[in-house]
């Protein structure tokens, strides 16, 4: 699923800054640092050119950058979509409103964007199998969606 890819792969970034750019935190080092290592340098707040430390990248249209939280992260992205995916019986309904019959092993697949106005919902719904030969074309979707310009 998209979250997870994202998850992943900034766990991954964060190993890679850790092992190249080392501790950020200010403390001594217990040993020295190898031949040619670049200084440790505290992070300085969020990068309007997508760099840090030697390492540059292009962030995807529409990722807000932020401030790191945590001086063991070198850069730091607000992400304006929410994914959801929900897996089991599925009984319908809505808030109070009554539920419908019992559909076993049913799956959602859904997501919540940022729109200019509210949060736009998108939701799929069916059965297991037929969600599951459709996720790539979800996440297509999903990954499709820009603000509009007028």
């Amino acid at each position: 699923m998209l979250g997870n890819r994202v998850t992943v792969l900034a766990a991954l970034l964060a190993a890679l800054v850790a092992l190249l750019g080392g501790p950020a935190s200010g403390h001594a080092q217990t040993r020295p640092m190898p031949p040619g290592h670049p200084p440790i340098t505290e992070p300085r707040g969020p990068s309007p050119s997508g760099a840090a430390d030697g390492l540059i990248w292009k962030a995807p249209a529409g990722w807000t950058e932020e401030t790191p939280a945590s001086s063991m992260r070198r850069a730091q992205y607000r992400i304006p979509v929410t994914l959801v995916e929900v897996a089991g019986i599925y009984v319908g309904g809505m808030g109070s409103g009554p539920s419908g019959p019992e559909k076993p092993n049913y799956m959602l697949l859904g997501a919540i964007a940022q729109g200019p106005d509210a949060n736009w919902f998108f939701r799929a719904t069916g059965p297991r199998a037929t969600l599951e030969a459709q996720r790539a074309a979800f996440d297509d979707l999903i990954r499709s969606i820009k603000r509009a310009t007028h």
